[in-house]
C-alpha cells in the first residue's frame, strides 16, 4: 500500500487535532480517478465524488442532488465557473450546503451545481477539490473548513484497482505503511498547488529538476515539450524511434517495448520513488500503448 500524506496549517488558531483519524473507502478507477462518498444537505444525501488534490472547488451535477429536500440548502443567486487543465470550462449555479466527510461536518460550504452531462469523463456525481484556496473560484474551500475544525492533514492510502484504497482525515496507523519510507517536503506553492521541488530520474540519473504538482485527479506525468525527446531517449535508448507523437499530443509506443524501458523515478528529499514500465504504458489497442502526454507543462 502506498501512502501520500498532505499537511495544511495556515491559521494560528488551528489546534492541529490529528491524533484521531477517520477513513473513507475509495473506489480506484484504473488508477485514474479516486472516488469516495460524501454526505450533502440536511438530511444528508450520499453522493460519490472524485477526491481531487489538483483543484479547490466542490461541484455536483444538479440531477443527482435534490436541493428541494434539504433544509440547509442556500441558493446564492449567482453563477460561477471553474476551468480544468487551463482549457476545460465548467459553469453552474453557486450555492451553499452542509457537507459531511468521514467525521468532519462543514456547514455553509460553497459549491457549484452544474447541468447534467457536464464533464462526461468524470465517472462520479461531481468533484471535491482538496487543493489550496488560491485555486478556488467559488469562495471558502473545503480545506479551509477542515482547518477551522483543527484538521490539518489528510492522506491517501492507495493499493490499486484490485485492492482496497482509503482517504484518511488525519494519518493512517503506522501498521498501514513502512514509516521509514515516508518523506515530508515543504510545498513550493503554498497558496495554490500541492507542489514540491524534486528531480525526474532515469536509472538514478537526473533528467530534469523543478516543481512537481501532486494531483490525484490525473494519471499522467507531463514534462515540458523541450524535454520530451530527451526523456524518451533515456527511457528507451534502443527503441525510442519506434514511438511517435499522435494528433492528440500523446506519445504512442508499441506495447512490446515494456521490457526494454528503463524505470522512471521522482527524487524527493533524498528518496527515489520509482515507477515501473508497466505503470507507464497503457494499452490503446492490441499493438499501441500510450506512454505519456506531450503537454507543455510539468506535472
Amino acid at each position: 500500500m502506498s501512502v501520500i500524506a498532505l499537511r495544511y496549517l495556515r491559521s494560528r488558531n488551528a489546534t492541529g487535532n490529528t491524533l484521531l483519524s477517520s477513513t473513507e473507502q475509495l473506489t480506484d478507477v484504473s488508477n485514474t480517478q479516486y472516488l469516495g462518498k460524501i454526505s450533502v444537505g440536511t438530511p444528508g444525501q450520499s453522493l460519490e465524488v472524485i477526491f481531487d488534490t489538483g483543484s479547490s472547488d466542490l461541484w455536483l451535477r444538479g440531477d443527482v442532488f435534490a436541493a428541494a429536500d434539504s433544509s440547509s440548502f442556500v441558493d446564492l443567486e449567482a453563477e460561477a465557473s471553474v476551468v480544468y487543465g487551463g482549457q476545460v470550462p465548467l459553469q453552474g449555479k453557486l450555492v451553499q450546503e452542509t457537507i459531511t466527510l468521514c467525521d468532519a461536518r462543514c456547514s455553509s460550504q460553497s459549491m457549484l451545481l452544474v447541468p447534467a452531462g457536464s464533464m462526461p469523463s468524470v465517472v462520479a456525481d461531481g468533484v471535491l477539490g482538496l487543493a489550496m484556496p488560491g485555486l478556488s473560484h467559488t469562495g471558502m474551500t473545503f480545506l479551509q473548513h477542515l482547518e477551522g475544525q483543527g484538521i490539518d492533514r489528510f492522506a491517501f492510502a492507495l493499493s490499486g484497482p484490485d485492492a482496497e484504497s482509503f482517504f484518511i482525515l488525519g494519518m493512517p496507523g503506522t501498521d498501514w505503511y513502512q514509516t521509514s519510507s515516508l518523506r515530508w517536503t515543504p510545498s513550493s506553492s503554498p497558496d495554490r498547488w500541492w507542489s514540491f521541488q524534486g528531480e525526474l530520474v532515469v536509472k538514478k540519473h537526473a533528467i530534469l529538476s523543478g516543481e512537481f504538482l501532486l494531483d490525484s485527479g490525473t494519471s499522467f506525468i507531463a514534462v515540458s515539450s523541450s524535454m520530451q525527446e530527451r526523456l524518451l531517449r533515456r527511457m528507451l535508448p534502443e527503441a525510442s524511434e519506434r514511438c511517435y507523437l499522435n494528433s492528440g499530443n500523446l506519445f504512442m509506443c508499441p506495447c512490446d517495448v515494456g521490457p526494454q524501458m528503463h524505470h522512471v523515478g521522482v527524487l524527493v528529499e533524498g528518496e527515489i520513488f520509482e515507477m515501473t514500465s508497466s505503470s507507464l504504458l497503457t494499452p490503446s489497442d492490441d499493438f499501441w500503448c500510450v506512454l505519456a502526454p506531450g503537454q507543455d507543462r510539468c506535472v
